[in-house]
């Protein structure tokens, strides 16, 4: 599919009776989207049952029964090669992964380490914020690399395309802070192939050059 303009629905993908994976009953689904940078045009894939691209990585896949969304287990971040000190219900809260959200949100205690992080390793650089951004710089080409840690993952780093969004001359980190739930948005799923393994209990991920389609294997 491609597009650049909204999209006219929404399918359901979530745990819930009434998603358009419970009703079908497939035993797993997988997208991919990607955005082409000079023409604003967003081209991806969905594909079901045993059309799904299970590819890449690999992290348990857990549900919670009070709540219609998939959450993995979450187990630190690193900036720039350093490990960051995290409190323990950081953990405890877990990681939701959600195709409706636009940007990843971070729990405020992670958040803030991540913030004060960045701008240790970048202490020569004057801070902006644009929005609803906290942390802006005017020089992309010294940010530092940001990794997250999921179980049975020795790392997910995120490419700086899918860590910082250009806001008129600056580059905005594209995380934003939140009191609940951690969530991986869609900004940072982007030139990701993202598979749900729903009988095994498997979330998969695998950044592609282009997304896969139906005539790819799925090596």
């Amino acid at each position: 599919m491609t597009s650049n303009r909204p999209f006219p629905g929404i399918v359901g993908l979530g745990t819930d009776d009434v998603s358009l994976i419970a009703q079908k009953r497939y035993p797993s689904f997988s997208y991919c989207t990607t955005k082409d940078p000079n023409t604003g045009v967003v081209e991806g894939w969905i594909h079901f049952g045993s059309a799904s691209k299970l590819i890449g990585l690999s992290t348990p896949l857990l549900t919670n029964p009070t709540n219609n969304f998939y959450y993995f287990s979450f187990q630190g971040i690193s900036v720039g090669g350093q490990e960051l000190t995290l409190p323990e219900k950081v953990y405890d809260m877990g990681f939701i992964i959600d195709s409706g959200a636009a940007y990843t949100h971070l729990q405020t205690d992670a958040f803030d380490k991540l913030i004060d992080a960045v701008k240790k390793l970048m202490p020569d650089d004057e801070v902006w914020t644009r929005d609803k951004f906290e942390l802006c710089y005017d020089n992309p080409y010294r940010v530092p690399e940001i990794k997250l840690r999921f179980k049975d993952m020795i790392s997910f780093p995120l490419r700086d395309r899918n860590a910082w969004v250009p806001i008129s001359t600056l580059h905005c980190l594209a995380i934003l802070r939140t009191n609940g739930t951690s969530i991986l948005g869609m900004y940072q799923q982007s030139g990701l192939n993202v598979g749900y393994d729903l009988e095994n209990k498997q979330l998969r991920l695998k950044y592609v050059n282009s997304c896969p389609d139906d005539d790819d294997d799925d090596t």
